[in-house]
Order: structure tokens, then C-alpha cells, then sequence
């Protein structure tokens, strides 16, 4: 910079006039002060995750409902991108939410909410839905569509707003956008042609949805169970046994509710199938609480809760059907990591009079417990 020369002779004469030991004091005192007075506290990126996360997983809760997400956790101009769908601002994210809710009937399922990055944050979740106003609804044919995967939300750390969410399938290994893969998924469950009749059955949660299987966890559930008389659980003895029971062949001469699916089970150890019943929890939730069969082979039992791998196939099952289909499923868990227990289960949901190709079978095989991980 310029001064005038006598500000600078001024300043010049100031200067020689302080004592150079003080000066070179206070500097040095000051650099010594600086170096160790401690660092002002920083929070880490983890901490001010940790907050974050819990805050996103309520918010969660309302995804679907007339409450709905809170937008202000948002960046205006937050990227959403799943396999067929792509937005880039919230306006479009809320239209996708909303459109979901109008068309399907969505049910969604948090199950982990994990840090997978300094500035990262991964849900794994379930969403299953049905057409809102299916047109084919009273013939039976309701389509039931089930997604899980996870999704990568990216936060700014400025903000502490989400700016990027994607959501990748557990069905499908191309989830760029857009994917063909993904679209044929989406398809091919809008137009399976399996009916599933409106009685009560066991409940279970779809933890995750493969390729060619969903891996399930099964409430317990009361069966009344008779022996099959051979080891092909396609074979129809037993059925009318246990039909009596329900029907008020019983010590309390209830007549009870149908339910589906009609069970037949193989056991690694026994040589020989059994046909089971489901019965309807208002008839008791014990099985102390249900009344006695007056059929000696008639039994009552409690299946326990369990994770469940299963395969959907319409028409008639045969035995060599049934035993195909259990060792392509049992091939597949091992190829993907997981480990399949002993023994099966045929589930049959239909009545006799469906069509073949509207009939919804499956093929049930317990597996270890599943680690839900991002």
C-alpha cells in the first residue's frame, strides 16, 4: 500500500520507539498459547448422523399415510432414482409418494436404518401393495406386488439434509435407471394369474423378495394335522378327516371358519407326509383352547414362529413337481448364502374348483435365522 511520507516516518519512528524484548515476548507467547490451547469441539460426522437416523425413521412411519414425510428434511433439489422412476427435485419425489398411494395400496416396512457412509445413510425396508381398484377383484384375482431392497441416502453436510435417494431391489441385479429388468419385475407381478382366496391364514412379514423366492417370518399358528399315508405331499388323504374336525367333528361341536393355505409337510425324519389344517384365532389362541377331535388321527399342534423361504407355482401339483421345485429352491438359497433346514411344506390355497392357472401354490422350506444387513 502507499502512505504519505510523513505518516510513514511517523510510523516508522513509533515502531524503534517499543521495546523489542516485550515485542518478541508477546509473540512468542502468543504462539505458545496458540499451539496449546486446546481446539474448539468438532462433532463427527457419526454423532450427527446418529440423530438423523432416528429422526428418519419416525418420519418413516408416515410415509403412506394422510401425514405424510417431512419435506424440510429434504433438499429442494434431492435426487430420487429407483430402478424405473427418477426425480430430481421434492416436488417430484412427494408426486411419486402420492401416486402410490392413489393407484396401489402400499404398506411399508422399516426394518434397519445403518451409517454406510461419512455422510451416508441406508434403510432396508419391505413394501408390499395391492391395485387400488383392480378391476378383477371380484372373480378373486387380486394381484399382491412386494418390493424390498434398500435405499441410499445421501445427506449434505452443510444442511444435514437429505440431497440424493435410491432405492436398489433385492429381485433384480440391474438397478441403474432405466431398468428393463425392473420394469418386467414390476409386470410379471401386476400379472400373475394366482388367486388368493379372502379367509384368514398365518401371518407373516416378506423379509426380503428374490428373483425366484421370498424369504418369510411366520407368526405361530394352531393346526389341527393328520397323517397322509405315504411320503407325496400332493396325495389328498387326510383332507376330509380334518375337514370333519372343523366342521364339528369336536368334543365342542364347533363348526369353524375355513382357512387357507392347506399344509402338507415333509419331515427329514419321518417317512410319512402330514395334512394340516389352520385354525382361525377366534376359535382360541392355545391349544389348550381348542376343542378335542373326536377322530383319534385328528391331532392339534402349534407350529412355531420361523423364517420361511418360498416359491409360488400355479396348477395342480403332482409329486414330482413338488420334490422339482423344492430342489430348485433349495439351490437357489444355497447359491445366495443361505442355509436351508430339513424337511418342506406344500402350501395349497385354493378350493378344487379354481382354474389350474389361477391356483397359488407353494413350496415352503425353513431356513437359519436372516441377518438383515444394508
Amino acid at each position: 500500500f502507499f502512505f504519505p511520507r510523513a505518516m510513514r516516518t511517523a510510523a516508522q519512528n513509533n515502531a524503534a520507539a517499543r521495546p523489542v524484548s516485550r515485542s518478541r515476548t508477546s509473540v512468542r507467547t502468543r504462539a505458545q498459547s496458540a499451539a496449546t490451547a486446546p481446539e474448539p469441539p468438532s462433532t463427527a460426522p457419526s454423532a450427527k448422523l446418529e440423530q438423523l437416523k432416528s429422526t428418519l425413521a419416525e418420519d418413516l412411519t408416515h410415509l403412506f399415510d394422510d401425514q405424510g414425510i417431512d419435506a424440510g428434511l429434504y433438499e429442494s433439489d434431492v435426487v430420487f432414482m429407483d430402478p424405473i422412476t427418477k426425480y430430481d427435485n421434492i416436488q417430484g419425489y412427494l408426486f411419486n409418494i402420492q401416486m402410490l398411494r392413489r393407484v396401489f395400496t402400499p404398506e411399508f416396512t422399516l426394518h434397519t436404518v445403518e451409517q454406510t457412509g461419512e455422510w451416508e445413510l441406508t434403510t432396508r425396508w419391505t413394501m408390499q401393495m395391492k391395485i387400488a381398484l383392480s378391476p378383477f377383484r371380484f372373480l378373486g384375482w387380486d394381484p399382491e406386488i412386494c418390493f424390498t431392497g434398500v435405499s441410499i441416502m445421501g445427506v449434505n453436510p452443510e444442511t444435514m439434509k437429505f440431497n440424493r435417494h435410491e432405492d436398489k431391489w433385492d429381485s433384480i441385479a440391474d438397478n441403474s435407471y432405466f431398468s428393463l429388468e425392473g420394469l418386467r419385475d414390476l409386470l410379471s407381478q401386476v400379472l400373475a394369474p394366482y388367486a388368493t382366496p379372502d379367509l384368514e391364514g398365518p401371518k407373516y412379514r416378506v423379509l426380503k423378495r428374490m428373483a425366484g423366492y421370498e424369504v418369510r417370518a411366520y407368526d405361530k399358528f394352531l393346526v389341527a394335522e393328520t397323517g397322509m399315508g405315504g411320503s407325496d405331499p400332493a396325495a389328498g388323504r387326510g383332507f376330509n378327516e380334518l375337514a370333519r374336525y372343523i366342521f364339528g367333528g369336536n368334543s365342542n361341536s364347533t363348526s369353524m371358519a375355513m382357512t387357507t393355505p392347506v399344509f402338507s409337510r415333509v419331515s427329514g425324519s419321518e417317512p410319512e407326509a402330514r395334512m394340516q389344517f389352520v385354525i382361525g384365532s377366534k376359535v382360541g389362541s392355545d391349544v389348550s383352547e381348542l376343542p378335542s377331535p373326536t377322530d383319534a388321527g385328528v391331532q392339534l399342534s402349534e407350529e412355531p414362529e420361523a423364517i420361511l423361504a418360498a416359491v409360488k407355482f400355479s396348477g395342480i401339483p403332482g409329486e414330482e413337481e413338488v420334490r422339482t421345485r423344492e430342489a430348485e429352491l433349495r439351490a437357489q438359497l444355497t447359491r445366495d448364502g443361505l442355509t436351508a433346514k430339513e424337511g418342506y411344506a406344500l402350501a395349497r390355497y385354493n378350493e378344487p374348483t379354481t382354474p389350474p392357472w389361477s391356483r397359488r401354490n407353494e413350496i415352503l422350506i425353513a431356513v437359519e435365522a436372516l441377518a438383515l444387513d444394508p
